[in-house]
């Protein structure tokens, strides 16, 4: 009966010491804890304070899902601007529930702009220059993922909602 309770003993401090320490899902590049991240906030954000040259506006999530090969399992929160289709530009912010998750939702940023330079090489190849440069952006389980012309200014709009939380 001892050994029974000594066990349970070590077991139950195993899991408290694995609650209990830090992994880096919780530290942000600069060591501090990630902020919370409304993905339509700052969708919009990025929408209002970044220039593009074509109208953008939200997109349904099952649409959202549908053009990135997502199902929607395991995110916690997303929104997207497509533009009309004219140009390339596009807001993206997906947040995942996990790390694997957020992998996921960046290998899916990834897929989608291949796909995009696709369409666009021989519809509108001024498009490409976007498409080589795009900005994506990971703050927690979140992908951040920007195509515009000034993808600086992109950053700058990531940077300054998230310093501003």
């Amino acid at each position: 009966m001892k050994k029974l309770i000594a066990g349970l003993l070590v077991i139950m401090m195993m899991f408290a010491a694995a609650g209990c320490s830090g992994d880096d899902e919780t530290q942000s590049a600069n060591g501090g804890a990630y902020k919370a991240i409304a993905a339509a906030d700052l969708a919009k954000y990025i929408a209002e304070n970044v220039e593009f040259k074509d109208f953008m506006d939200t997109v349904d999530s099952e649409i959202l899902y549908k053009v990135y090969g997502l199902d929607g399992s395991g995110l916690s929160d997303a929104c997207a601007y497509f533009s009309t289709g004219a140009t390339a530009e596009e807001i993206t912010v997906l947040t995942s529930d996990d790390r694997e998750g957020a992998d996921k939702a960046e290998e899916a940023c990834r897929r989608r702009i291949e796909i995009q330079k696709e369409g666009f090489e021989n519809y509108v190849p001024e498009e490409l220059v976007k498409l080589n440069s795009p900005v994506i952006k990971r703050e927690g389980n979140t992908v951040i993922m920007v195509i515009c012309d000034n993808s600086a200014s992109a950053e700058e709009a990531i940077k300054a909602y998230i310093d501003n939380l």
